[in-house]
């Protein structure tokens, strides 16, 4: 994972549910309680999971899907999911 703005986002997002999740004192402000550590990470890492493979396969079809012209010396789209999603 090159994407140094993505990864900081994902680590700092989890450690705010953890510290709004695990401080007592938060907690007591809040009114809330503490989670069971089972029923926070697995839902999390199960739909984490979901997503990177969805990702990982999206770049798959991209990589199917472009063409180089050595002609031209442009890229060439073809296939409904380089179409569609590439951004």
């Amino acid at each position: 994972m090159v994407n140094r703005n993505m990864n900081q986002a994902l680590l700092s997002e989890t450690l705010l549910c953890l510290f709004l999740c695990y401080f007592k004192w938060i907690n007591a402000g809040l009114g809330t309680r503490m989670i069971a550590f089972p029923h926070f990470a697995l839902p999390s890492v199960s739909f984490f999971m979901i997503i990177i493979f969805y990702d990982e396969t999206r770049k798959v079809f991209l990589r199917q899907g472009m063409v180089f012209s050595r002609s031209t010396g442009k890229i060439k789209s073809k296939g409904w999911v380089v179409r569609n999603t590439y951004y």
